[in-house]
């Protein structure tokens, strides 16, 4: 999908997550949205930030695609994508999904969308069971 057609259909489908409708003012029932479809297809290009001590900040792509979802710097390093679910937040879509790789090391991610923006958070728990917690902020790859 396109990046101007992503935000068209992301608008689209945003509109309907402010709030619940009633179906006497319309009258007919509300038309319940997929919030998959709100990020599946999407690509964010993204600042990431060390939250503990020592670390530096760093760029970064978040992808949704083909209902998973991963960081294009972590695939690199051997994490692989994993199904993210996504719920409806304050106009705005939630989001949740996890990444490992063969080190048994866990990537724990959690944010938020809208047509603009995103951001959250990514908790890295390493082999050592020491963890790291990032958090990022980004908008629409074009």
């Amino acid at each position: 999908m396109k990046p101007i057609l992503s935000a068209i259909v992301l608008s689209a489908l945003l509109a309907g997550c402010s709030g619940p409708v009633d179906p006497a003012a319309s009258g007919s029932d509300p038309v319940v949205l997929p919030a998959l479809a709100t990020l599946d297809g999407t690509t964010w290009a993204l600042r990431m930030e060390p939250l503990d001590a020592g670390g530096t900040a760093a760029k970064d792509y978040l992808r949704f695609a083909d209902r998973v979802a991963g960081f294009m710097t972590w695939q690199d390093r051997g994490y692989v994508p994993g199904s993210f679910s996504t719920t409806p937040k304050d106009g705005a879509i939630g989001f949740e999904f996890q990444n490992k790789n063969d080190q048994g090391e866990i990537l724990n991610v959690s944010g938020c969308a809208n047509v603009d923006a995103v951001w959250g958070t990514l908790t890295w728990r390493r082999a050592d069971w020491t963890v790291r917690t990032f958090r990022f902020r980004g908008t629409p790859k074009t």
